[in-house]
């Protein structure tokens, strides 16, 4: 347990490594608590018998913050989840007030108290520093700005049968003493690089102050076009207070257990309420290393969980939770989840939702249940490896046919890969 005197609180705090208690000399004295200048609530404290006041106000600090999943933009501030508090004690001179800034999040070590060089050498992600992406998944980066910070970005892409690295190029300038939630979308960060002739690898981010000195690690991201069957993405709040998109690929099973209410009315046994409980198990799919598994074990631990559902966050509850770890097996998780709200009423994203993916986007297109109208990419080699450029989008679909399927004069030979997933 971490226990601080008032006068050595740091100027900038992790919430969750905010002590567990703050004490002062006095006897009986009032204690007014303010965030972000509004007085918040006063109390009378009583001395221990050796005339010291502890207080205990972690668990109310940490409520009072809240990191916000953002639904598009390239920085999002998160206003919510910062704040300046003071605590007002009385004094032999008077009343006299401690301030200090809050930033949402914590680390388990109870060295950490002072977290200004953690938050400006660090993203606040627990995520792989080398992750997989597809081009158009979501991606979220959050930083605190202790200092004037600028997010730089390197690609590394095949041009002419070569792999070349480009120069590192400013993305994004952030606000001091501001936490950004940064866009990284694939699709984002290689915009600024796409060509003709160039297949992107993979593209590296990191933090630089005004001067372009690195100050953080680098955030590697990896274009990919794996395919699986079951492939859903998810983003929530990460334990460092930061948003991170992980991807699940494990069998997805859904479940419906319904509870009617029925009574009699006369001679007649009617229903009169239906609680509706639509479920999901969903398997996470094997673990390649370790921090693939303490990154997941993060995401279980979350209390903001959301599903991307046609390309928009949609918030989960999770119900229950398996995890198994057999040395002699690949490790998994099982867990099965909800949506947070459930409605007995329909809307034409109901039907939508049950056929195969992109089907929305094809408006005016005939639905046709025997038939997958897919959207294709232009495919590239690079090291051996597949890789996708941007997608082809067709103006007009059609069905498949024959040994291979043509679609916007691309071909896809038997063997090849076509994507039906949600993007």
């Amino acid at each position: 347990m971490t226990v601080v005197a008032i006068q050595n609180l740091p100027a900038l705090m992790l919430s969750g490594n905010f002590p567990d208690e703050v004490t002062f000399q006095g006897s009986s004295a009032p204690v007014s608590i303010f965030m972000n200048g509004e007085l918040l609530l006063e109390e009378t404290y009583e001395h221990d018998g050796n005339y010291t006041i502890h207080l205990k106000l972690r668990d109310l600090f940490n409520s009072l913050l809240e990191t916000v999943i953002p639904i598009a933009g390239d920085v999002f501030i998160q206003e919510a989840s910062v704040a300046d508090f003071g605590i007002q004690v009385e004094e032999q001179g008077g009343p006299v007030t401690y301030t200090f800034r809050l930033v949402k999040g914590g680390i388990d070590s109870e060295d950490i108290i002072d977290s200004t060089t953690f938050l400006w050498g660090n993203f606040l992600t627990w995520k792989p520093q080398v992750k997989k992406v597809k081009y158009l998944d979501p991606q979220w980066l959050t930083y605190y700005s202790v200092q004037e910070a600028r997010l730089m970005i390197q690609a590394t892409y095949q041009e002419a049968d070569e792999l070349v690295t480009s120069d590192p190029v400013l993305l994004y300038t952030l606000p001091v003493y501001k936490k950004c939630t940064m866009n990284v979308k694939f699709e984002r960060l290689w915009a600024g690089f796409a060509q003709e002739g160039r297949a992107p690898y993979f593209i590296d981010c990191w933090i630089a102050d005004e001067g372009n000195d690195k100050k953080t690690y680098t955030q590697r991201y990896v274009l990919s076009d794996e395919y699986h069957e079951f492939d859903d993405i998810f983003v929530f709040e990460n334990s460092l207070g930061g948003v991170d998109v992980i991807r699940f690929t494990g069998e997805l099973e859904h479940q419906l257990g319904h509870e009617f209410k029925s009574a009699v009315f006369g001679e007649e046994t009617r229903e009169y309420d239906i609680i509706f409980n639509r479920s999901f198990s969903k398997n996470t799919g094997y673990f390649k290393n370790g921090y693939e598994l303490m990154w997941t074990s993060d995401f279980m631990a979350s209390l903001n969980r959301h599903l991307y559902v046609s390309g928009l966050p949609v918030r989960i509850v999770v119900k229950s939770f398996e995890a198994k770890d057999i040395k002699t097996e690949l490790s998994h998780y099982n867990f099965t989840y909800s949506f947070a709200r459930q409605s007995k009423y329909l809307s034409s994203s109901s039907a939508a939702g049950q056929l195969p993916g992109m089907m929305a986007e094809f408006s005016g297109m005939p639905s046709v249940w025997d038939d997958i109208y897919v959207r294709i990419f232009g495919d590239q080699v690079v090291d051996g490896v597949k890789t996708f450029l941007q997608p082809v989008k067709a103006n007009e679909v059609k069905p498949a046919t024959g040994d291979d399927l043509i679609l916007n004069e691309l071909t896809v030979k038997d063997g090849g890969i076509i994507d039906c997933g949600e993007f």
